[in-house]
């Protein structure tokens, strides 16, 4: 169930999904340096 799931929403916002995936990782970056510079 979940294999057909991803099989359908992966090909309709593929653009959406890697913004969505940079976001998040320029988010824990931030999160990860703010933490560094915290210590």
């Amino acid at each position: 169930m979940h294999h057909s799931v991803s099989a359908v929403t992966t090909p309709l916002r593929p653009a959406h999904g890697q913004a969505l995936f940079s976001r998040r990782a320029v988010d824990l970056m931030r999160r990860g340096v703010s933490a560094c510079r915290a210590v």
